[in-house]
């Protein structure tokens, strides 16, 4: 728009209908929009195709294809019609190919190494299907100890060990009300 924006200004005077012609038919005859427009159409149907392929990483695969087919269309179209090479053009494909992954892993993230294929039929077809799970973190297992504040001490035989045996009831007493108190607490969470 900015290098046509004197040939608007011109044309101005000769009205809407005459500027806009002229204006489309200058937009229309420019190579690179042309060859822009041809690679992304391209790009587009290879991408789509290798995705929808049952293969594992298909994703991945569609999105760097589509990169370098992108890369190679481009650079051919450019020297083909004489149009200088733009060096964004390698920058800008890499950004696309991580933005893909990035994309991909919000919206399709599975594990290919549980992936099972199921063979069943019905009375007109046969189904071969390939199911891949979705990824999943596992939640870790919690285990909760009782302690048992009535518990009985076997009696001691001699006095040291009679001893001992207090000093342990007594370190056991509070933690025995801090265990009993997470236990009932755990209780109420599982009750809801």
């Amino acid at each position: 728009v900015k290098s046509y924006a004197t040939l608007i200004e011109t044309v101005a005077e000769s009205g809407i209908v005459s500027q806009m012609s002229s204006f489309a038919q200058q937009l229309f005859s420019n190579k690179e929009m042309w060859m822009t427009i041809i690679a992304f159409t391209v790009c587009l149907l290879i991408v789509y195709n290798i995705r929808r392929l049952s293969i594992d990483y298909a994703w991945e695969i569609a999105a760097i294809t589509g990169a370098l087919t992108n890369l190679l269309m481009m650079t051919f179209g450019y020297v083909i019609m004489d149009v200088p090479l733009e060096i964004e053009l390698i920058p800008g494909s890499i950004i696309a190919v991580f933005l893909a992954i990035i994309v991909k892993v919000f919206v399709f993230s599975v594990n290919y190494t549980r992936s099972e294929y199921l063979q069943f039929e019905d009375d007109e077809y046969y189904y071969y299907v390939k199911a891949v799970p979705k990824l999943s973190v596992a939640v870790r297992e919690k285990t909760v100890k009782k302690i048992n504040s009535h518990q009985t001490i076997p009696e001691a035989e001699t006095e040291d060990d009679v001893e001992l045996e207090e000093d342990v009831i007594q370190e056991i007493k509070p933690v025995d009300l801090e265990e009993s108190e997470i236990q009932r607490i755990i209780e109420e969470e599982l009750k809801k």
